[in-house]
């Protein structure tokens, strides 16, 4: 069965063709719709500012700490006692609202913490 020869020559000129339709489709799609456009990314932009300025932007973090060094008194007296102006540049510093540790026990024994006690905010 004899093989078919390809025509490098022509395929190359006809992927040259089908990219330079793509552009131009492309370059006459954005042109008739150039106020729809910013339009759009305009309204975008105003729900992000919007959203950014008016709602709350807080995030709440909960973790479960164990030491093995110290008792859970310590460990507790020891978070709500952090001076953050000493950890961290005033950059970081300004970004963390409140900080507070306080000590959790499975009453129930189902694997769900139950608060005994909160922590004092700093």
């Amino acid at each position: 069965m004899p093989q078919k020869e390809i025509d490098l020559i022509d395929l190359s000129k006809t992927i040259s063709n089908k990219i330079g339709l793509l552009a131009t489709s492309t370059a006459n799609f954005l042109i008739r719709n150039f106020i729809g456009i910013i339009i759009f990314i305009s309204t975008g932009v105003a729900i992000g500012f919007i959203q950014y300025s008016f709602f709350n932007n807080n995030i709440t973090y909960k973790t479960i700490i164990k030491s093995n060094s110290l008792t859970s008194t310590e460990l507790v007296n020891d978070i709500n006692n952090i001076n953050f102006s000493t950890m961290c540049d005033s950059l970081t510093n300004a970004k963390i609202n409140s900080i507070s540790a306080g000590f959790l026990q499975d009453i129930n024994k189902d694997g769900q913490w139950d608060i005994i006690e909160d922590g004092g905010k700093v």
